[in-house]
């Protein structure tokens, strides 16, 4: 059920130390500066919601850098961490949550992102549309 969303998720490790990182950033073609700046971090997500519409708010070492609302299948635009502008869609589907991430300017295929909730813990997989083989996983505590 979707409810088992709500609330603050951090992750358990830092991004650097996540399944598949190096691979990942490789293949997205991440620039060093931002690996150095982002790898020691800890992500977090608070999900909220109220009626059709969600709010998620990414936190990045426990302060929140971002919050975006949505409602669940219908693709919004905003701006990632690195400032570029993103098409997004994120579908809520019981303990599911699919995010569909594409770069306005083209300079990527995008990713797709995977959260499931199971037994307390949420894991999360991203996979660049153009490098399947380079998935990313971690696993998020609620706090």
């Amino acid at each position: 059920m979707a409810n088992e969303f709500i609330g603050t998720w951090m992750a358990t490790k830092p991004a650097s130390e996540t399944d598949g990182f190096v691979k990942f950033s490789k293949a997205m073609n991440i620039k060093e500066e931002m690996l150095q700046q982002y790898g020691s971090v800890i992500f977090g997500v608070t999900y909220s919601n109220e009626g059709d519409k969600w709010t998620v708010e990414s936190l990045v070492s426990g302060k929140s850098v971002k919050s975006t609302s949505f409602e669940s299948g219908k693709e919004f635009e905003s701006k990632g961490l690195d400032q570029k502008a993103y098409k997004t869609t994120i579908t809520i589907d019981g303990c599911k949550i699919t995010e569909s991430t594409v770069p306005v300017d083209g300079s990527t295929k995008g990713t797709i992102t995977t959260r499931l909730v199971k037994d307390g813990e949420m894991t999360a997989t991203t996979v660049p549309n153009e490098h399947p083989d380079c998935s990313m996983t971690y696993i998020m505590k609620k706090q």
